[in-house]
Order: structure tokens, then C-alpha cells, then sequence
């Protein structure tokens, strides 16, 4: 599977610590009612909430088989199992991704390291 290209969005501003994107999510086929998950199984946590934006940072990336526009669904292991809701892949990065979400429960929800 070949990734697509990635382009610059930084609009001449130096790159985040892991070189994640902020941008936000539109409606229509980027809406997070539609699943789309990535063609293997993977199991993750969130690294980072990044407040104010509704995204957060995943340690999960384009090496495990996440890519743009995957969705993922998020559960709270500790100390009861959880479903949190939906994730979105704004961005893929080797072993990180930025996510949008979930649909479900706030980011600030999404415990980090979990």
C-alpha cells in the first residue's frame, strides 16, 4: 500500500515536536458517523489531548496501518471499560497520528496514556 504524499500545511510556521497537523474536520464525507477503519486491527493510546481544537495525538500511525480518514473507536480501559465514542485520522504520520472526536464524549474526556 502506497502512501499518498503529504503537503505542507505549516503556512511558513516551524513544525510541532511530532509534526502534527491542527486542522479541523468538514462535514460531509469526513463526518464521524461514518466508519471507516483502518484494514488491520490495531490498539493504541492517546498520548495528548490538544485542547481548544478537539483533536487529539494517538501513538498510532501510517507504520501500523492508520492513514487519513480512518476511524477508531475509543474505549476507557481503567478502572471500568468505557466507550468513549469515534476518532477520526486527520493526519498520519509513521508512528503518530492526529485525530478529530469523538463523537461521542468531549477530548477532555479521553484520559491521556490510556
Amino acid at each position: 500500500m502506497r502512501n499518498r504524499p503529504t503537503r505542507d500545511t505549516s503556512h511558513g510556521r516551524p513544525p510541532s515536536a511530532e509534526g502534527i497537523c491542527t486542522q479541523r474536520l468538514t462535514t460531509g464525507v469526513n463526518s464521524l458517523n461514518n466508519e471507516n477503519p483502518p484494514s488491520a486491527s490495531v490498539r493504541g493510546k492517546v498520548q495528548e489531548v490538544l485542547p481548544g481544537q478537539n483533536l487529539v495525538k494517538i501513538n498510532l500511525g501510517s507504520d501500523m496501518g492508520v492513514n487519513e480518514n480512518n476511524t477508531l473507536e475509543v474505549f476507557r480501559l481503567q478502572p471500568k471499560a468505557e466507550y468513549l465514542g469515534r476518532l477520526r485520522i486527520v493526519e498520519a504520520h509513521h508512528r503518530v497520528a492526529a485525530a478529530a472526536g469523538p463523537a461521542r464524549a468531549a477530548p477532555s474526556a479521553l484520559p491521556e496514556g490510556r
